[in-house]
């Protein structure tokens, strides 16, 4: 089981109550000082970009700023290498290997300008929780982001909290269901891009940039996911939810397309789309939306089936032949259940969502309905069959969420018809949601081809990569070199006709991993680790932090001088 998953999102070893922190590496590290707690989970970032998580036990309320950065060596080395690797391949490399220095650098700035970007936030009755999202989401640092929130109460709760600002616009939704109130936002938009999230999520400030970036640096980009943390980690059952691997899904970026030459059954691949985010946290071009319908009303809290309208839409986009981007960077908390009754009902749903989801795809892909068997089968007989003998043995997952969540995949077979029935009577009473879904099954002018051609490119490390462009789906060679000295290569494949810059970067990066590292300093053996590399890198980090902090006190103190002698 892929239990080291746990040591990613940073809550191995952690107790409740414990304070969510962010730690910006670029930045003087603090002193953390929290009396009420024994625990701090602290996402370390570097340059804004996510690196990881780690947990920090605290002696009297206090952990100093060197156990940080020992916790931050001891447990992230390898990620924090990584990221300053990817970050410096924004730029070309006038020198190789990269020193501590070099890699503390920030990435270049992109000044291509950012698409507009819809946010639109679906709610139904929380108007505590929405305020709270409505503010972050109001401080977003996008210049061009509209902001929709959609009321789905039927006594529009929400308008006291969302109505009557000149920079939020309020529609209701009396029709219930999250996918109608998607729906609604949808037709309500007019920015290119459409960024969904939920009423008990903060988003980052950087959050709609972020996504914004990825679709405008990206062409063959439609739709995009991101990193879920924790907004709290208070009680047992918010600490559980991470253990059950929640909605975290890591810190590195990915491209997930299906990039089969031949159109065919996907779901075997491509099925399990919980795996690729989550709908508090997803974003679609509108031409995609147009082009494979929206959200599935029968589908999605509210009901019957009380989930899973934000997994079709992901399965659909890649079967359509879509790209769908893991975008860590583009970040947002959520506050997790705070009881146990509220857990274990959570986890019932996720199974009855995932069972309507396999049922509504099979029915509308019949090519697609034995791979979909063949996953549900593997699921219950394979995947919650060994979570439960692990429950059994480990204390920190727990036993009785892993069978309500199989209760809930074995009784919601047929959940999905009843829900078209009641999504047909509510559409008939108030209006159909518009745009409706529809099946859309890639297709392409190469059908004939069997397998992919391979293409040949060559990246100069000292020289800025840019785009590639391909006639058809193809396998790429890459050859990395510098200045005429090999330096790495290795393939992968690609399905649109546009390779972006930014997904070349980063197949470099993950080529040439830390053999473009320079050794560091006072390291004499032959076979050092990156512990090495990220002691060396936080230290540069740190002296550049305080160095700009004097800096700008002495600015501060001299603007005071002068203003003191013109008085």
């Amino acid at each position: 089981m892929d239990w080291q998953r746990i040591a990613n999102v940073g809550i191995d070893g952690l107790r409740v109550p414990a304070r969510c922190i962010d730690v910006e590496l670029s930045e003087p590290l603090p002193d953390v000082a929290e009396s009420h707690y024994q625990f701090v989970h602290l996402l370390i970032r570097l340059h804004g970009q996510p690196v990881g998580a780690i947990p920090v036990q605290l002696a009297d309320g206090r952990c100093p700023a060197p156990a940080i950065t020992d916790a931050i060596i001891e447990r992230l080395a390898r990620q924090l290498v990584r990221v300053a690797v990817r970050q410096a391949m924004d730029r070309p490399l006038a020198t190789l290997p990269l020193d501590a220095d070099l890699l503390a650098q920030p990435p270049a700035v992109d000044d291509e300008p950012l698409p507009s970007i819809t946010v639109a936030v679906c709610t139904r009755g929380q108007s505590d929780n929405l305020a709270r999202c409505i503010a972050a989401v109001r401080r977003l640092d996008h210049p061009d982001a509209e902001i929709i929130v959609v009321d789905n109460s039927p006594d529009r709760a929400a308008e006291g909290v969302a109505g009557g600002r000149a920079d939020v616009c309020y529609l209701h939704e009396p029709g219930a269901g999250l996918d109608r109130a998607r729906n609604r936002a949808i037709v309500a938009a007019t920015r290119n891009i459409i960024a969904f999230t939920d009423d008990d999520v903060i988003v980052d400030a950087g959050w709609a940039r972020a996504i914004a970036r990825r679709f405008g640096a990206s062409p063959e980009v439609h739709a995009v996911t991101g990193l879920v943390m924790p907004l709290q980690l208070e009680t047992e059952p918010q600490l559980m939810f991470e253990r059950y691997l929640g909605f975290g899904r890591g810190f590195e970026r990915r491209w997930i397309e299906d990039v089969d030459p031949i159109p065919r059954s996907i779901a075997l691949r491509h099925g399990n789309t919980g795996r690729l985010g989550t709908g508090a946290n997803m974003a679609f071009r509108r031409s995609v939306l147009s082009t494979i319908g929206g959200f599935d009303p029968a589908l999605d809290l509210g009901t019957v089936t009380n989930g899973g309208g934000d997994l079709d839409m992901f399965f659909r986009v890649i079967k359509a032949g879509g790209m769908l981007v893991y975008e860590p960077t583009a970040l947002v908390r959520h506050c997790h259940r705070r009881e146990w009754h509220e857990l274990e009902e959570q986890l019932s749903d996720w199974g009855t969502a995932m069972r309507s989801y396999v049922e509504r795809n099979r029915l509308n892909y019949p090519e697609e309905r034995l791979p979909f068997a063949v996953l549900l089968s593997w699921l219950l007989g394979t995947w919650h069959v060994r979570r439960l003998a692990w429950s059994v043995v480990d204390r920190n997952l727990s036993t009785t969420l892993v069978l309500g969540e199989i209760r809930g995949v074995l009784g919601g077979g047929g959940r999905y018809g009843a829900a078209q029935r009641i999504a047909d009577a509510v559409a008939r009473r108030f209006g159909p949601s518009v745009p409706q879904p529809r099946v859309v099954t890639r297709t392409t002018r190469h059908a004939s081809r069997r397998s992919r051609d391979v293409v040949e490119h060559t990246i100069d490390l000292a020289e800025p990569i840019t785009p590639l462009m391909l006639s058809h789906p193809a396998t790429v060679r890459l050859r990395i070199g510098h200045e005429g000295r090999a330096v790495a290569a290795g393939m992968f494949a690609h399905r649109s006709h546009t390779v972006s810059a930014s997904r070349l970067r980063d197949v470099t990066a993950r080529l040439v991993g830390r053999a473009i590292v320079a050794q560091p300093a006072g390291v004499r053996q032959p076979h050092w680790s990156e512990r090495e590399i990220a002691a060396e890198l936080l230290a540069t980090l740190q002296a550049r932090a305080e160095g700009m902090r004097s800096r700008a006190g002495r600015s501060k103190s001299q603007r005071r001088s002068r203003a003191h002698t013109r008085r």
